[in-house]
């Protein structure tokens, strides 16, 4: 069922997004009655009319704005015309000008203190570029979010609902669906309020399934026959459609055919009418199981081979999985069951492909049913456990790219301040300019005519205090501004004080055991195996002081900017080799095996210095959490643009906290190893910032009990 809600969904998703009214005659028309200057903002309304109809009519009235724009040098128009041909560009794929527009517009809108409706505008067309040009929906959701807290501050409607739907759409497709629920609702009291019934359509459309996907059927239901009158009165065939292609879907699964079968076939009459030959497919297809549930497997046959005609394998995926499945259940009940695993096998490999892992998911749980079926239970076993395994990537996945976002988003707003400041910045400089050119005006008016001294000297005082009080504001401003500067600053002084916790863990242990080696001189030289332990946990506290001073002098030389990456061809095998030398010692005391795996001749670049000290802490850790006996695999590999290195252990693993901290980019509490080995803490965070000053990342795999995994990605 969430397939094929999906597969609709999804195509309708682009058509809300496109739909523009049109109202190009009149614009056209206003245009022969105004002067130059006013024309730029109906050249601007033009551009985004021709936008879904016309790129190349939007493109040329998009470039007249601009041009009638900087000819009167109105700044708000010029930063809003660069923001509509970065999109336009971006849709003709000319990334270099498109990247140019925005440079371009970026730079206009921190030099200059703009109205809260232009910042309006430039945060939704920032979104638009990366929602439907760049596919990053984390930046375009930010974007799309200050938009509409801008909106709500001004009472703006237009562009809060415009915001308010892609944000909905955006929490969508990352199925957060309570999230996408409210922004929904939220579009429909706005459409209300504008009398937009098209947007109240859609939104109306988007709760219906919504409710109908976690569940509520019956609420669903009556958004979806709402939004389906809605949609007859405005003749939208394409919403049509989709509309009764779900209510169809929702009756199946009660058992109601012939309710469902009546909806079916109107889908697929409204779908041939706005020639939408996909989603016509997909209906065939969920025509052909309802066919198949009632027996008729002929007809069943029929649809799914007029289906076949319909569906693009290399576009609609999840529609030819959608196909496959049908295809599959034919030839099971047929009896033809190994027509029918071939078409399981299919739909698993077209998910795989595509990096669909929810289908992926989906597709391993029908193998792994139809095997246990066959009584091939090693089989189902198998595949079971593929995917728990892969459900287990997806969840860490999602926690990083939720984690990645909030960083994101700091990083933002962290930008935004520093532009505020800039802003202020500029503001003080050209206030003092002016101050000062105007008070070189009086002198000379004073040196001309004596007999106005009076006059020009009251003159002069007036617009001194009124100019002082100017800067004092702006003054004030900019000290709020670096107050706020200053608070992130505190963030490093956060860390030093906890480095210097971390740091008398190691000197006490030197102390302790040779006080006690002192007190104890008669018995600790006559035992030896006390001498060796004694000596061992000496030479480890030792070591990870060392490991610490270290790391704080490159993460000091870092923070002060004078460290500087010198990259270097590296033979990757001897480097391995060295690394590994490091600590066949320490290894061999806990007796772990140092497993080496990769190409002899493979080569890479890198900083020496810098990976020698990443490489020599994960290594140090794997050996430190993993119990006696065990197994630490260093391995490295040639991808298409990246060398990747990883370090893999099988012992205690990270918890969620520990993961949820690392991916944050903080700082991580020191633990003690399995043979009760001490640490500094310090050592992941310094191998995340030189991986990345590298232009790399690191990336961790781990849960609790199963080992952790390390991969270094270095750019070549």
């Amino acid at each position: 069922m969430v397939r094929g809600l999906l597969g609709i969904i999804v195509t309708v998703l682009v058509a809300w997004n496109l739909s523009a009214q049109n109202h190009v005659d009149s614009l056209r028309q206003v245009l022969t009655t105004i002067d130059d200057r006013q024309q730029v903002e109906i050249l601007q309304k033009l551009s985004d009319q021709y936008f879904y109809q016309d790129i190349d009519s939007a493109f040329y009235y998009a470039h007249m704005s601009l041009a009638k724009a900087e000819v009167y040098r109105m700044s708000e128009n010029i930063l809003l015309a660069h923001l509509r041909l970065a999109l336009i560009y971006q849709f003709l794929n000319k990334h270099p000008e498109s990247n140019r527009s925005i440079v371009t517009a970026d730079s206009l809108y921190i030099r200059k203190l703009f109205s809260r409706e232009v910042s309006i505008q430039y945060n939704y067309y920032n979104g638009v570029i990366r929602l439907n040009c760049l596919q990053d929906l984390d930046t375009a959701l930010i974007y799309f979010r200050k938009a509409v807290d801008t909106a709500k501050k001004i009472k703006e409607k237009e562009y809060r609902l415009r915001s308010l739907a892609n944000i909905g759409n955006i929490y969508f497709q990352k199925g957060q669906m309570p999230l996408a629920l409210k922004s929904y609702q939220q579009c429909n009291q706005l459409a209300d309020s504008l009398d937009q019934a098209r947007d109240k359509m859609y939104a109306t459309y988007y709760i219906g399934n919504i409710y109908w996907s976690e569940g509520n059927t019956q609420v669903g239901k009556e958004y979806l026959y709402k939004a389906m009158k809605m949609a007859s009165g405005m003749n939208d065939q394409y919403l049509l459609g989709s509309i009764a292609n779900n209510l169809s879907l929702i009756y199946i699964e009660s058992g109601q055919t012939d309710s469902a079968m009546v909806l079916v076939r109107k889908s697929i009459r409204c779908n041939e009418k706005a020639n939408n030959s996909g989603s016509s497919g997909h209906v065939y297809v969920n025509y052909g199981h309802m066919l198949l549930k009632n027996e008729q497997v002929d007809s069943a046959r029929y649809y799914a081979d007029k289906a076949k005609t319909l569906i693009d394998p290399h576009k609609d995926i999840q529609k030819q999985i959608n196909l496959n499945s049908l295809y599959s259940d034919l030839f099971h009940k047929q009896g033809n069951r190994k027509e029918a695993l071939k078409y399981h096998e299919m739909s698993y490999d077209l998910a795989r492909k595509n990096k669909l892992p929810d289908l992926e998911i989906e597709c391993l749980d029908g193998l792994a049913d139809y095997e246990a079926k066959m009584g091939n239970y090693k089989l189902a076993n198998f595949y079971n456990k593929e995917a728990n395994l892969l459900r287990d990537s997806v969840y860490n996945h999602e926690r990083a790219g939720q984690i990645a976002f909030l960083q994101k988003t700091f990083e933002l707003d962290q930008k935004d301040k520093q532009n505020e400041l800039l802003k202020a910045q500029n503001a003080i400089s050209e206030a003092e300019l002016k101050h000062e050119k105007q008070r070189i005006h009086l002198l000379w008016v004073i040196v001309i005519g004596c007999f106005i001294i009076i006059g020009t000297t009251t003159v002069f005082i007036f617009i001194s205090q009124r100019k002082r009080r100017e800067t004092q504001h702006l003054n004030v401003q900019l000290e709020k501004l670096n107050s706020e500067l200053e608070e992130t600053n505190d963030m490093k002084n956060v860390l030093f004080s906890i480095m210097g916790h971390d740091l008398k863990s190691p000197v006490t242990s030197i102390i302790s055991l040779s006080d006690l080696m002192i007190e104890q001189e008669s018995t600790y030289f006559a035992d030896k195996e006390k001498r060796l332990r004694f000596n061992n946990i000496i030479n480890d506290s030792a070591s990870m002081l060392l490991s610490f001073i270290d790391s704080m002098v490159y993460w000091f030389r870092n923070v002060s900017g004078e460290l500087a990456v010198r990259p270097m061809k590296i033979v990757c095998h001897d480097f391995m080799m060295e690394m590994v030398s490091w600590y066949r010692s320490s290894a061999r005391i806990k007796e772990i095996e140092l497993k080496l795996q990769g190409p002899t001749e493979c080569t890479m670049l890198g900083d020496m210095h810098m990976l020698q000290t990443v490489v020599r802490n994960l290594v140090g850790n794997a050996i430190k959490f993993s119990p006696k006996e065990s197994v630490v695999e260093l391995n490295w590999r040639k991808a298409s643009e990246y060398m990747v290195i990883s370090i893999r252990d099988y012992g205690v693993g990270l918890s969620e906290d520990q993961l949820l901290t690392f991916s944050s980019e903080k700082y991580m509490a020191s633990t003690q190893g399995t043979d009760g080995e001490q640490g500094t803490g310090v050592g992941l965070y310094l191998c995340r910032e030189l991986v990345k000053k590298m232009g790399g990342d690191l990336l961790v795999e781990s849960s609790p009990g199963a080992g952790t995994e390390f991969t270094i990605h270095l750019p070549q």
